[in-house]
């Protein structure tokens, strides 16, 4: 399960993905923020994000 939260301009937008796997753009967004997301911001989650990638079929692309 993908979970992402964050403030809109007038709420809070949550987003929530039962099976990320099955999903093209969950996965390509997975994708940029192990490659192209600042390398100083929330290291932990980028590297758990990249385990996963690694671990399911195909791993990254790329790499």
């Amino acid at each position: 399960m993908y979970v992402a939260a964050s403030t809109g301009e007038t709420g809070i937008d949550v987003l929530v993905v039962h099976h990320p796997d099955r999903s093209q753009n969950v996965l390509r967004h997975l994708e940029w923020i192990t490659r192209y997301d600042s390398p100083y911001v929330n290291r932990e989650f980028k590297e758990r994000i990249a385990v996963w990638l690694v671990g399911r079929a195909g791993g990254l692309p790329g790499r």
